[in-house]
């Protein structure tokens, strides 16, 4: 019984977090990054960057076990992704740029620091936020009922909606949007994001 109350529990803050940031946003922020050792390997950060990046961490995670404030988590880790970004050089920030966008995947164009250089237009942008919003919705519903399925039929609609989203660009817009990906990271894109 405890541990289906505990399951509740976060599948309620998992939907709660999609509903406000969408599952890769929240993944591919700077903090999120910094979770896994391939990408602080891949932008290659010194023995005082990492030592910095740990303490940040355990700041976080201090914070995200507060119980009188639930949301204190979440705003440290918005604090946190600027302080990230503020201990990498110009080199490390731009890559890990580029990976941020592979981890989105299509859905990154939904981000200004994208969708600016992109050029797109407002219809257009309206475009992929109706579409990302249906597909946030669908994945928010899957969760009410889950299933032993559910993995395999989320991959399946995060790659329609990948192929919606990139139709929404132009030729040359997707060329573009290729090329700020930068050189392919392997395991960028993780499962369900």
């Amino acid at each position: 019984m405890r541990r289906l109350a505990i399951l509740v529990i976060f599948l309620s803050l998992v939907a709660a977090a999609i509903a406000q940031f969408g599952m890769g946003q929240m993944l591919s922020s700077p903090f999120m990054c910094m979770s896994r050792p391939d990408i602080r390997k891949e932008l290659k950060l010194t023995k005082d960057q990492n030592k910095q990046v740990d303490a940040i961490v355990k700041d976080v995670m201090a914070s995200a076990r507060n119980q009188s404030d639930p949301m204190g988590g979440m705003r440290k880790m918005t604090e946190a992704d600027k302080q990230i970004l503020d201990l990498l050089d110009d080199n490390q920030k731009k890559r890990l740029g580029e990976i941020r966008i592979q981890m989105r995947g299509p859905a990154a164009i939904l981000d200004e620091d994208v969708s600016k250089p992109l050029g797109l237009s407002e219809d257009q942008i309206k475009q992929a936020h109706d579409l990302q919003s249906a597909y946030m919705n669908e994945l928010l519903g899957m969760m009410q009922h889950p299933s032993p399925s559910m993995s395999k039929t989320a991959d399946k609609k995060r790659d329609e909606n990948d192929a919606k989203l990139m139709a929404v660009l132009t030729d040359a817009q997707r060329e573009q949007f290729k090329a700020m990906q930068g050189a392919p990271f392997k395991n960028a894109r993780l499962k369900g994001t």
